[in-house]
């Protein structure tokens, strides 16, 4: 895996930056991804692409970020649309749920002021940015 990161731009892009490691494994084929942070309208908002090496963006997405927004609620919404983007590019959805007998991905929300990846049956949370190092 091969990210690639231009021109960061403090807010959103740089928390593209930060939650790809959650969805992303070793053994992926190299992406890379490209996050610059704008505003617009004046609403802070990140352009995202994503491609394989020699190949045109395989996909572009952008989205806005109400200026009162908090950081776990900017890395919340990062994160459920990088899932849902990725999801389509890998043909697998991620990070995977790691409650014994659970077979389905987490889905990101926020808890007390702080962006997890959670469970939907309740048998698994961890902090966004903090999957791959197993913190519980």
């Amino acid at each position: 895996m091969e990210v690639h990161q231009e021109s960061p731009a403090p807010g959103p892009a740089d928390h593209v930056r930060q939650v790809l490691p959650d969805l992303l494994l070793p053994g992926d084929p190299p992406i890379y991804v490209t996050a610059t942070g704008r505003v617009m309208w004046g609403q802070a908002a990140v352009i995202v692409s994503a491609a394989r090496p020699g190949t045109e963006p395989d996909l572009s997405f952008g989205f806005e970020f109400p200026a009162e927004a908090d950081r776990a609620e900017v890395l919340a919404a990062v994160a459920a649309r990088l899932q849902d983007a990725l999801a389509d590019l890998l043909g697998t959805r991620r990070p995977d749920c790691r409650a014994a007998g659970h077979d389905h991905v987490l889905s990101p929300t926020v808890r007390q002021d702080t962006a997890v990846w959670s469970c939907p049956k309740g048998g698994y949370q961890v902090e966004v940015t903090r999957y791959p190092d197993g913190s519980p």
